[in-house]
C-alpha cells in the first residue's frame, strides 16, 4: 500500500512537471496553430462585401485590433479567389507572400515563409459568400505567435498553479490521514508493548483491529512474553523455595553451634551463620517484592514505620557503637502502601548506613511531609559507581563490607513499584539516600 502510494505520487509529479515544462518551453507548437485559426475565423465573420459580392473591408475587433495596432508588420491577412487573385489585403504585406502571378495552391492549408529574416506561418481558410468560393490567408510571425500564446497562457498557468497547489495540499492531507489511520493499530501495539514491564508480565498485546500483515508479529511477541513470564516465574519460585529451604538448616546449625559452649571459633561461626541468614532473607524479599500480588496496600503511617525500623536495628547499631536518631520529624502524609514493603525499604537503607559508618558515628533520619532521608557518616560512594548501586548482586570493587548486593536492589524495586523516587543526594557530605513519595524532583 505504501509503495503504491509513493509510486503514484512520483508518477503524477513527474508527468505534471513534464507537461508544464513542455508548455513553458515551446507553447506555440501546441497553441499557436489554434490561435491563428481562431483569429482567421473571426476575420471571416467581420468581412463586408459590396453589391457585386466582392470583399470590400474587414472590421478588426477585440484582441485582433490590439495585436494589429501593436504589431502592424507581424500580422497580415488577404482574401483571394480560387485563381489566387488578391481581392483584399492588409497594409504592409510581407515580401514573401505569394503574389497574384504565383501559383496558388488552395490545398496548402498551412505553410511557413520567411520575410526580412523573420519567420511567418501562413494559414489558408476557405469560405463561401453568396455562392462564391473565397480564401482567407493570415500570416502571423513566430514572434507575435509566441507573444499571443504566452499572453493567453499566463492566466492559465496562474490558475493551474493555484489548482495544483490546492490539489497538492488536499492530496497531502489525504495521504497523511490515510497513513495515520493505517498506522493507528501499529501505534496501539507499540504503546501496549512499551507498557509491559517485569511488574506486569501478564499483559499481552491485543490482536483486535491489527492489520493482517502485522498480526504474526504481535502473536510472536505475545508468545515471547509467555516464555518470558514462565521463565521469570520459575526464577522467582526458585528464589523463594531456596530461601525457605535454607532457613531451617541455618536455624539448626546456629542451635548446634550455641550448644557447643565456649569455643574459639564460636563467635566467627555464629557471624557466618547470621550473614547467610541475612542473604537468605534478602533472597526471600527480592522474590516477594518482584510480584505485584504480594503487595497489600493500605493507609500507612510513615513515622510509625521509621520508629519500628529504629527499634528493629537497635541491637545491631549498639553492637557497632553507632547511634540512630531522627533529626527532623515532620508529620509525614499517610501513604497508600504495603507497610511491610515500606519497612523493608527503610530498614535496608538504615542498615546500610549503620554498616558503612565508623564507631561513635550517628546515622540521622530526616522525615518531611513527602520524603524520608537517611544520612550516614561513611566514606561516601564513588561517583563512577552510582549508576550501578541499585543493580542486583552488584558490589563495589574492593568493598570491605559484608553483603550480597541485594539490599539496595530491593529498595529500588519497592520504590519503582509505587512510583516513588529513590536517589542519592550528592549535595551533602558522606551519603544521603532520599525517598520521595510524591514524585518531587530532588537535588541529585
Amino acid at each position: 500500500m505504501i509503495t503504491c502510494t509513493v509510486a503514484l505520487i512520483i508518477t503524477v509529479t513527474v508527468v505534471s512537471l513534464a507537461v508544464v515544462t513542455l508548455l513553458e518551453s515551446n507553447p506555440t507548437s501546441f497553441l499557436g496553430r489554434h490561435r491563428q485559426n481562431d483569429m482567421g475565423t473571426r476575420l471571416i465573420d467581420t468581412l463586408r462585401f459590396d453589391s457585386q459580392g466582392n470583399p470590400q473591408s474587414v472590421t478588426l475587433i477585440d484582441e485582433i485590433h490590439i495585436w494589429r495596432a501593436a504589431f502592424p508588420d507581424q500580422f497580415q491577412y488577404r482574401v483571394l479567389d480560387p485563381q489566387g487573385t488578391v481581392l483584399l489585403s492588409s497594409e504592409h504585406l510581407i515580401s514573401n507572400f505569394p503574389s497574384a502571378d504565383d501559383y496558388f495552391d488552395p490545398q496548402a492549408e498551412r505553410f511557413a515563409v520567411e520575410s526580412d529574416g523573420r519567420g511567418f506561418h501562413v494559414e489558408t481558410l476557405p469560405f463561401t459568400y453568396d455562392g462564391n468560393q473565397f480564401f482567407l490567408q493570415t500570416a502571423v510571425s513566430d514572434y507575435l505567435s509566441e507573444v499571443i500564446v504566452r499572453n493567453r497562457l499566463k492566466p492559465v498557468f496562474t490558475t493551474v498553479t493555484i489548482i495544483a497547489g490546492i490539489s497538492l495540499g488536499v492530496f497531502i492531507l489525504a495521504i497523511y490521514f490515510t497513513f495515520h489511520s493505517m498506522f493507528r493499530p501499529l501505534r496501539r501495539v507499540s504503546d501496549a508493548a512499551a507498557r509491559i514491564s517485569p511488574e506486569n508480565l501478564t499483559s499481552r498485546l491485543s490482536l483486535d483491529g491489527i492489520p493482517s500483515e502485522v498480526r504474526p508479529l504481535a502473536e510472536a511477541f505475545n508468545s515471547a512474553l509467555d516464555r518470558l513470564e514462565e521463565g521469570f516465574r520459575v526464577q522467582q519460585s526458585f528464589f523463594a523455595s531456596a530461601a525457605h529451604e535454607l532457613k531451617t538448616p541455618l536455624t539448626l546449625i546456629r542451635g548446634q553451634i550455641e550448644l557447643q559452649g565456649d569455643s574459639s571459633q564460636q563467635a566467627r561461626l555464629l557471624q557466618d551463620v547470621d550473614l547467610m541468614s541475612r542473604h537468605v532473607q534478602q533472597l526471600l524479599h527480592i522474590a516477594e517484592v518482584s510480584e505485584l500480588y504480594n503487595y497489600r496496600s493500605a493507609s500507612t503511617d510513615v513515622v510509625a514505620v521509621v520508629d519500628e525500623v529504629i527499634r528493629y536495628l537497635g541491637r545491631r547499631a549498639e553492637k557497632k557503637r553507632v547511634r540512630i536518631v531522627v533529626a527532623h520529624r515532620a508529620t509525614a502524609s499517610a501513604l497508600e502502601a504495603d507497610k511491610a514493603a515500606l519497612f523493608i525499604l527503610l530498614k535496608n537503607l538504615v542498615e546500610n548506613a549503620v554498616e558503612v559508618s565508623p564507631e561513635s558515628a550517628v546515622v540521622t533520619i530526616d522525615i518531611s511531609n513527602h520524603s524520608v532521608a537517611v544520612n550516614d557518616q561513611g566514606e561516601g560512594i564513588d561517583p563512577a559507581h552510582l549508576p550501578h548501586i541499585f543493580s542486583k548482586f552488584w558490589r563495589a570493587p574492593g568493598n570491605k563490607y559484608e553483603g550480597a548486593g541485594l539490599g539496595l536492589a530491593i529498595c529500588w524495586k519497592i520504590a519503582n513499584t509505587y512510583g516513588w523516587q529513590l536517589f542519592v543526594d550528592r549535595s551533602v557530605p558522606h551519603t544521603r539516600f532520599v525517598v520521595l513519595f510524591d514524585g518531587q524532583v530532588g537535588n541529585r
